[in-house]
């Protein structure tokens, strides 16, 4: 029980990290709005792939990786942007030009918006990816049906 503890906080952590680290390359790259909207398919394909390897019998099971690796990380970066959006209604959310007094705030409000964004295409793609483990499950046959 404490060593799933200890991975669904490590999962949830690596979640935020990795949707940090791409929407910083995304900024630092200078990319086009269209890889906006591409870039989130990355932790798609991420998240799909650890759950493919989780499941019963395994360290984690599959609501474990959903838990840790999409809906803690889209209740933070809801939480995060819904405080600074009360603590600081003027600062533009997603880049532009704003006051120059709240840069670190105007940083950390971009950041969070996107990864809000992130987080939304992984709830989503959560949803899909369920419903195919499901038919996925349906279609194989059980262990004791193959001997």
């Amino acid at each position: 029980m404490q060593d799933r503890l200890k991975f669904g906080i490590l999962l949830c952590v690596g979640s935020l990290v990795s949707q940090g680290i791409l929407w910083f390359a995304y900024i630092k790259l200078e990319m086009q709005t269209y890889q906006f909207f591409a870039l989130p398919l990355l932790l798609c394909i991420l998240y799909h792939a650890m759950q493919y390897d989780s499941g019963e019998g395994k360290l984690l099971t599959r609501g474990q990786v959903f838990r840790g690796a999409v809906l803690y990380p889209f209740l933070i970066s809801v939480s995060f942007v819904v405080v600074m959006l009360v603590n600081y209604p003027m600062l533009e959310q997603f880049g532009g030009e704003g006051d120059e007094r709240y840069a670190a705030q105007e940083l950390l409000a971009n950041y969070g918006s996107k990864m809000l964004v992130t987080s939304l295409y992984l709830l989503i793609f959560s949803a899909l990816d369920a419903v195919y483990f499901l038919i996925r499950g349906k279609k194989q046959p059980k262990k004791s049906e193959k001997n």
